[in-house]
């Protein structure tokens, strides 16, 4: 949005009103995730179930709707143009996320803050469907997953799910544990936009796509050797999670994210 477009202040005022609350519902959602996995035996930092870059995703949500609300707050024209309060920390998180998203975002900041807002939710939604393929069945976890898809389609009004190439993909596993659990979390977001791939790539040239074909899910090596495997509806999660860890781990010699490149494809 260019200075020259700009809504009026009675408008300005509005948009800024459906902004904030926009990045403000976004936060208490995955505040919503935490509480209830929470509440089926997640433990954070720990044990077999794991959700890497949860808590981080919920700050960074904290952080974005903090930002919206001061942007209410001022309500004047001209507010970004004066030192933004929250300093370098806004602004690489904006950053950061423009460059996943492929490009800068052609918007006025405060649009900006509810673009990366419906981004960081989805991968929350996304996190928490890695920790709950690798919990014990239940009622409420099948609660919890059904809005852990709904959570997928946040910011596209509710009529299809964000395919996972529009949002990027970041990885956040310290460990083999951790990487198991989001790999099951990449799976699930795979499987619901019925479609899309991800490539896990090593400093050595070798790789692992992971697709989804409809309500399958292929994983191809690059290697010569490489035997490709398939996974059919009603795919197990955790037992594909935990085989693409041993391929990553036995043939790659990855155990974590800073072993691995993303790319993510349609």
């Amino acid at each position: 949005m260019t200075n020259h477009d700009r809504p009026l202040q009675g408008e300005l005022l509005d948009w800024r009103r459906t902004i904030s609350a926009e990045a403000s519902t976004a936060w208490l959602l995955a505040e919503g995730l935490v509480s209830s996995l929470l509440q089926l035996g997640w433990t954070p930092g720990g044990g077999d179930v794991r959700a890497p870059g949860l808590l981080d995703l919920v700050s960074e949500l904290a952080f974005l709707a903090a930002a919206s609300t001061d942007a209410l707050e001022k309500a004047v024209d001209g507010a970004w143009a004066a030192q933004d309060e929250h300093g370098s920390d806004l602004a690489g998180l904006l950053a950061e996320a423009e460059a996943l998203l492929g490009g800068p975002l052609d918007v006025a900041k405060e649009a900006r803050l509810a673009i990366v807002a419906g981004v960081t939710v989805r991968r929350a939604g996304q996190a928490a469907l890695g920790a709950t393929s690798c919990l014990p069945g239940s009622a409420e976890l099948i609660r919890l997953e059904r809005a852990c898809v709904e959570l997928l389609a946040f910011g596209s009004n509710g009529s299809h799910t964000v395919p996972l190439h529009r949002d990027g993909l970041r990885l956040y596993s310290l460990d083999s544990a951790d990487l198991i659990c989001e790999l099951a979390g990449i799976g699930a977001r795979l499987l619901c936009d019925w479609g899309g791939a991800v490539i896990f790539g090593t400093a050595d040239g070798r790789s692992l796509e992971l697709r989804a074909r409809g309500d399958r899910l292929v994983a191809s090596p690059s290697w010569a050797d490489g035997e490709e495997r398939s996974w059919d509806s009603p795919v197990r999660l955790a037992v594909v999670a935990r085989e693409l860890n041993d391929v990553l781990n036995q043939e790659l010699g990855a155990t974590c994210a800073r072993d691995l490149s993303v790319i993510v494809s349609p």
